[in-house]
């Protein structure tokens, strides 16, 4: 009944301007969008106090067609070092073509943003007012086909910019096969982020490690060497695995306590989990690192 009620109530909308809303007109508009759906992965620097440092931070973005391809919506998170949602987002965007003209419907942590969509070639770019200034935000796909998306303060005619942000689409999934160490073998894309601990800034990079029989092993710099980093340990056939860390300190900034000699060495256990093509980890002794996995 609820659903017939609702056929009828959409029967009696009425038009605008005499015209009503063509939903094949929509959806063919929405197909230019398409680039956008899919499960991408990576980080944003937000610039905290420019220009001593920024911060970095992982962020994930999940894009999906909706209701046979009328609306898109694309659920937001980004998390500190540990890997603790910091910031959830939720936006809707849809086309109206009464007006020839995209919608974007965007909801964080309690605010919300209603504004149009200006749909540029592979990328989009929105705008909306923010006290003194206006707050303007530009995405587009890279050379390499990376969600590349740049958030800026625009006061006056100075540009402040405050959130950048670089993803990588992520292959699709397959389900997960019989339940053997075997399935996780190949060459994985790892990042590790450390927070800024006592007076020791935070810092993040990447490596390529492999996985063989089960085995992981990944090597950063020269082993042995300042600023070098090497991981290895058994991913189980569940996906669960605990992995060992040796290294050598780097620069004294990224060091806590500032008076550790160049060079010196440590380690520490990862708690790791590992799923389809993709892989988390924790830290478990020291200051917090989280590290992310993805299959290559």
């Amino acid at each position: 009944m609820k659903n017939l009620g609702l056929i009828l109530l959409l029967g009696f909308v009425p038009s605008v301007g005499g015209q009503r809303p063509s939903v094949t007109a929509q959806r063919e508009a929405m197909k230019k969008l398409d680039f956008l759906v899919g499960q991408w992965s990576g980080e944003l620097w937000m610039n905290v106090d420019p220009p001593l440092q920024s911060l970095r931070l992982p962020q994930t973005e999940d894009v999906q067609f909706k209701m046979d391809g009328l609306l898109i919506v694309m659920e937001g998170v980004r998390r500190n070092m540990r890997g603790d949602a910091v910031l959830q987002s939720f936006a809707t965007i849809s086309y109206d073509d009464v007006n020839s003209s995209y919608r974007l419907h965007l909801y964080a942590e309690g605010m919300y943003v209603d504004t149009e969509l200006k749909v540029t070639p592979q990328g989009f770019a929105w705008g909306v007012p923010a006290g003194v200034g206006d707050m303007s935000d530009t995405m587009r796909l890279n050379e390499k086909g990376e969600w590349a998306e740049t958030s800026q303060l625009n006061m006056g005619a100075t540009a402040i910019q405050s959130v950048e942000t670089l993803l990588r689409r992520q292959a699709a999934v397959l389900p997960d096969g019989p339940p053997t160490v075997q399935r996780f073998d190949g060459k994985w894309l790892t990042t590790v982020s450390c927070e800024a601990a006592r007076d020791a800034l935070g810092y993040s990079f990447r490596f390529v490690s492999e996985v063989k029989d089960g085995n992981l092993r990944g090597q950063q710099g020269i082993e042995g060497q300042p600023s070098s980093l090497r991981i290895e340990g058994k991913i189980n056939a569940d996906g669960s695995g605990k992995l060992y860390a040796t290294g050598r300190t780097g620069s004294k900034e990224f060091v806590p306590g500032r008076d550790t000699p160049r060079g010196t060495e440590y380690n520490y256990t990862i708690e790791a989990r590992f799923k389809g093509g993709t892989g988390t980890g924790t830290r478990i002794e020291g200051r917090p690192c989280s590290w992310q996995f993805e299959k290559q």
